[in-house]
């Protein structure tokens, strides 16, 4: 059985992507007065916009970024090569390589205090034997950049088969995981990526040891497709390493030992996380036994939503409404659990006595999955009460952070969701045949306590929703979402049936307050399980439901004691 310490020597493939990843194709050199610019700032595996996360190897692209290309040749790495510089946020970083159109370097960790050049501490900025670039702030340029790190590819795409090694059961030879030559379950991977976690302090721009310590804490894990994509595995310490590539600067590597309930194909999604952060997938290729792969029969899943949403985040109230027509198949996909609720006031007078776990959910790029299709079904339309036989076409459409795929979507006018009875109506396609899905949709809440910015448990005092009307078999979850670049997490969520009509909260954690925490405030209506309706059509091999939900948001805050939350 192999060890769960790091591979002791990486093949030349590993030290191309971690020295010069993403490579473009060489343009012809701009002239050396232009004045370098900055176009985008992307991580270095994923080239997704990225904001920078501390250790990790990034790639600016631009113009006249360099008079010639070059390449460190040995480590620490350089803070200046061939004239070029970095300056990240007033640090001077260390550097991979640099072209006219292209730099890859090191972000700075926070202990690393070198001081730059045109040093400007809120944004990037690169200088070249033609001058130095106007600033640029990665956050304010590219909205949907993101914390994290990703994990190389083998094409230098961010996505398709992952830079992955199998890992023989002496653990002592290595070989390219491919189509060709697959993973056993049950046996050891390493994958390779940016780092999602700060190396050691003090190490910027250096080669990691080589038998480096593993990063311990922060909830490292692996997520893998184990039939109802994405399945989220944690790791413990005898199946999951995760720490720096030995004799490298800012390359992670992660040994994973995959579960024996891991299923077999030739596209098996694998992402990498740490606390909020998580990588873009990549595929892995999977077989009992080893050798070829082969990819199960593909399942299918219908699921339809009819949604309205209330916000009063920012002022007077804004709705919209809306149906998603989702049909999805993918190798090996199995049915997923049924919903389920609980009841976590069930004390007198509507008081919880306890939470609902926490919930992150990370956001960031996707990947397109070889094998992961969307079902045609032809021609859909919607009707209700008011709702005349309404057309909802297909548009794109991301599962999770799996992309390239496509689901029937319409925005509906106002007042269209309601009490009463809905249809979805196809009429058969390449994939499904016609079906038609109804489904009786009960009637939202009226919530009675003012909440538009309000100050949750303020002064230690209990906190108090109450409202009237709805389907009285529905269940209504309040939570507390705080959200930052990249990922949101749910800290405090609390759920009852409607029929109780209120819920009232103790402050969660003892006083004194902590200073007051922004979040947003969102209750939310589902239906019981037991109203979801089941709906089925050929080619629709796991069945389809159909379900309704009404969400209200505000804008809030909470106080808590020491501490407050553990995601602030």
């Amino acid at each position: 059985m192999p060890t769960k310490k790091p591979t002791p020597a990486l093949p030349p493939l590993f030290a191309l992507l971690a020295l010069t990843a993403a490579l473009t194709a060489a343009l012809p050199a701009p002239l050396l007065a232009q004045q370098p610019s900055i176009t985008a700032v992307v991580d270095a595996a994923s080239y997704h916009p990225t904001l920078g996360l501390p250790g990790a190897i990034a790639t600016i692209y631009g113009t006249s970024l360099a008079a010639s290309t070059a390449s460190a040749s040995s480590f620490p790495l350089p803070r200046q090569l061939a004239g070029v510089t970095v300056t990240w946020y007033g640090v001077a970083t260390p550097l991979f390589y640099v072209s006219p159109t292209q730099i890859n370097f090191q972000v700075p960790t926070a202990a690393d205090q070198t001081p730059g050049i045109g040093n400007s501490p809120g944004a990037v900025v690169t200088t070249a034997p033609g001058g130095t670039s106007a600033p640029y702030d990665p956050q304010n340029a590219t909205p949907s950049a993101w914390q994290a790190g990703g994990l190389f590819s083998q094409n230098s795409s961010g996505c398709g088969p992952g830079s992955i090694l199998n890992v023989s059961p002496s653990g002592a030879a290595l070989s390219l995981n491919s189509t060709a030559n697959s993973a056993a379950p049950g046996s050891w991977i390493s994958a390779y990526g940016t780092a999602i976690y700060e190396p050691y302090p003090g190490t910027d721009g250096e080669a990691a040891p080589a038998n480096p310590s593993p990063k311990t804490g922060g909830n490292l894990e692996a997520i893998l497709d184990l039939g109802s994509a994405p399945s989220l595995t944690l790791f413990d310490e005898s199946s999951f390493w995760g720490g720096l590539a030995p004799g490298f600067a800012g390359l992670a590597q992660y040994n994973v030992r995959l579960p024996e309930t891991l299923r077999e194909g030739c596209a098996v999604p694998l992402q990498i996380g740490y606390n909020q952060s998580i990588t873009q997938p990549v595929v892995l290729s999977v077989h009992r036994g080893g050798g070829p792969c082969s990819d199960p029969p593909e399942a299918g899943l219908g699921r339809i939503l009819w949604q309205k949403s209330i916000s009063e985040t920012t002022g007077a109230p804004v709705a919209s409404e809306s149906l998603t027509v989702s049909l999805q198949a993918s190798p090996g996909k199995l049915a997923p659990p049924p919903s389920a609720f609980t009841d976590t006031c069930t004390q007198p007078g509507n008081v919880c006595t306890s939470t609902l776990p926490e919930v992150q959910t990370p956001s960031g790029p996707a990947c397109a999955m070889p094998g992961y299709i969307s079902l045609d079904a032809g021609a859909v339309t919607a009707s209700g009460p008011g709702l005349p036989s309404t057309p909802v076409p297909s548009l794109p459409y991301q599962d999770g952070h799996i992309g390239g795929l496509s689901a029937y979507q319409a925005n509906l006018p106002s007042g269209t969701i309601q009490s009463g009875h809905f249809t979805v109506s196809a009429s058969g396609g390449a994939n499904v045949a016609a079906f038609q899905a109804s489904l009786t949709i009960g009637s939202d809440i009226e919530i009675q306590t003012p909440l538009s910015g309000i100050a949750a448990w303020q002064n230690c005092q209990n906190f108090t929703v109450t409202w009237t009307g709805g389907d009285p078999n529905s269940w209504v979850t309040l939570q507390f979402v705080l959200q930052h670049p990249g990922y949101s997490a749910v800290v405090f969520a609390f759920q009852t049936r409607t029929s109780r009509g209120g819920i009232t909260i103790p402050e969660p954690l003892s006083c004194p307050q902590g200073a007051p925490t922004p979040a947003l405030l969102r209750i939310q209506v589902d239906p019981d399980p037991s109203e979801i309706a089941p709906f089925s059509a050929p080619g629709i091999t796991l069945g389809g439901q159909a379900s309704w939900r009404y969400i209200h948001d505000f804008a809030a805050s909470y106080s808590v004691g020491p501490g407050a939350s553990p995601s602030q």
